[in-house]
């Protein structure tokens, strides 16, 4: 890569959090009054700093995290689909579905991400209770303020025959196992993504 040409994202954990949420999101039609002001500027000379502070509102300026400066609302989303299109084709199944289960933002690909795991990580896990192992998969990927409606250790244990005790091991082991795959599919996914400016590479971890 050029270090000189413009990056996309600040990392590849950012890229893939951007491109499945806007891939969840609604596609807007462009503002037809935006694109003809923007062709009387591109058709114009810039008098000065203010016009052309302006313009740069108007196309679109660089964040610290993402740089879609210059790309119209169509390229945008078009980057995004190759980059969740490389999850599924350049990864093999158990990471791809980390990265599913993780950034995901519609419920079927979270499902088909959560699904994947569970059949990858049962016949090591501590626990073999099917459903058990299911609930507590969906758990390590759920923002944790939504353990207590329903996700906790304690209705788990109210609805399988595992021990809260058990219950507790496994989410341990399987946060442990999660977060090496996870690790490893960002890594991967740097290999394709670094050299063609869509991400800088993950921060290495202390």
């Amino acid at each position: 890569m050029n270090m000189s040409e413009p990056v996309i994202f600040a990392d590849t954990a950012i890229a893939l959090q951007v491109s499945y949420s806007i891939g969840a999101s609604p596609v807007r039609v462009q503002c037809i009054l935006r694109r003809s002001i923007l062709n009387l500027i591109e058709g114009a000379r810039l008098r000065n700093r203010q016009q052309l502070e302006w313009y740069m509102r108007l196309i679109g300026t660089p964040s610290d995290t993402v740089d879609f400066a210059g790309l119209t609302a169509i390229e945008q989303r078009a980057q995004c689909v190759m980059i969740r299109l490389a999850v599924l084709h350049r990864l093999d199944e158990p990471h791809a579905c980390v990265i599913l289960a993780r950034f995901a933002r519609l419920q079927h690909e979270r499902e088909t991400g959560i699904t994947g795991l569970v059949r990858y990580v049962a016949h090591a896990s501590p626990v073999s209770d099917p459903a058990a192992l299911t609930a507590l998969t969906w758990r390590h990927f759920t923002p944790r303020d939504g353990h207590k409606h329903g996700l906790s250790l304690r209705d788990f244990e109210k609805h399988t025959r595992v021990s809260r005790m058990n219950l507790s091991r496994c989410a341990q082991w399987l946060a442990d196992e999660f977060a090496g795959l996870e690790l490893q599919a960002l890594r991967e996914l740097e290999k394709k993504f670094v050299p063609h400016g869509v991400s800088y590479p993950v921060p290495l971890q202390a």
